[in-house]
């Protein structure tokens, strides 16, 4: 057994062994290890490992019943392009799509109209519940 001087120099070796869905449920149960000592600490209350678990198993589950749609537009001379796909809760590709519009925009006007054919795609795919992902700042920040 390996001695650690840092929890850090732990955390670095447990990561490169788990995989992503792994790396997840571990923090989310070490984030539900830490809000149950804190609730120790400054109310009295202290869960058994068992609820704490679960709770965590819970969250996970919660957090990844989500699909990722991805887009982006790219402004030619003539016309407007813009594509997407979709990724499940572990990151694999489950569609996508693509398209033109006979139509000059700006990139702005491009990056919105982009979302919309995204949620007309996910519509498509019974996808009820999304996270969107975008590369434009001027449409994110605003």
């Amino acid at each position: 057994m390996k001695n650690y001087a840092c929890c850090i120099d732990w955390l670095e070796d447990v990561l490169r062994v788990l995989d992503k869905k792994a790396a997840a449920d571990f923090f989310t149960t070490l984030w539900n290890n830490w809000n149950n000592h804190n609730n120790y600490i400054f109310r009295g209350k202290e869960d058994e490992a068992r609820v704490v678990c679960e709770r965590a198993k819970t969250l996970s589950n919660e957090f990844c019943i989500h699909n990722l749609l991805n887009f982006d537009a790219a402004v030619a001379p003539n016309r407007t392009g813009y594509g997407m796909i979709a990724r499940d809760k572990d990151g694999f590709v489950i569609g996508g799509g693509r398209g033109f519009k006979k139509e000059v925009l700006t990139v702005e006007w491009a990056e919105i109209y982009a979302p919309e054919e995204s949620l007309k795609l996910a519509r498509t795919m019974n996808i009820s519940k999304a996270l969107i992902e975008t590369d434009c700042a001027n449409i994110t920040n605003r």
